[in-house]
């Protein structure tokens, strides 16, 4: 039952503060434009200049979070929400660093560097810190639910997104 209360907080947390939503919203709506994208566009793959500025994303929204902590004078070693904001921005940048130089294999990387991990811990991390809401074994678990619960809706639209067809009648190979 509490599992199900932190899914519904990470949920409407945006909605209750107007400053959180309009973090959030650049996020949902990139995902949205990509899954249609992918799901029309379903021989066209993810590349490491994708990878690396998705990358980026974390490292942007984790120091985005510190600034947002320093301005609520909420700025502490000790907090978990700043911890929370280090460890997004350090993600951020490990994952830079590893598509930069293309470390890990091309398929590991682009999984993980695809935008919807990406953005969606981007969206936890912004939910979490800003919303005040408890990093707990249960938040743990609402949020792999609620991936999942997402990702499950992505590959069903993106099985549904019509393919490109070319101006000679030729689904587009890319």
């Amino acid at each position: 039952m509490e599992i199900l209360q932190r899914l519904v907080d990470i949920i409407i947390s945006p909605f209750k503060d107007p400053a959180m939503l309009w973090e959030v919203l650049p996020l949902v709506i990139t995902v949205l434009i990509i899954v249609l994208y992918f799901g029309r566009y379903k021989n066209e793959q993810l590349g490491w200049n994708s990878a690396l500025t998705n990358s980026l994303v974390l490292l942007y929204v984790g120091t985005n979070l510190l600034y947002y902590l320093y301005l609520n004078d909420s700025l502490s070693i000790f907090s978990e929400y700043t911890l929370v904001a280090i460890a997004v921005a350090l993600v951020g940048l490990s994952l830079a660093f590893l598509n930069y130089h293309h470390i890990l294999p091309k398929k590991i990387s682009f999984g993980i560097a695809s935008v919807l991990p990406i953005n969606f811990l981007a969206f936890l991390s912004i939910v979490f810190v800003h919303g005040h809401l408890k990093l707990d074994l249960s938040s743990l678990f609402a949020a792999i639910i609620l991936f999942v619960i997402i990702f499950s809706i992505v590959k069903l639209v993106q099985s549904r997104e019509e393919e490109a067809i070319d101006d000679i009648g030729e689904v587009i190979k890319i």
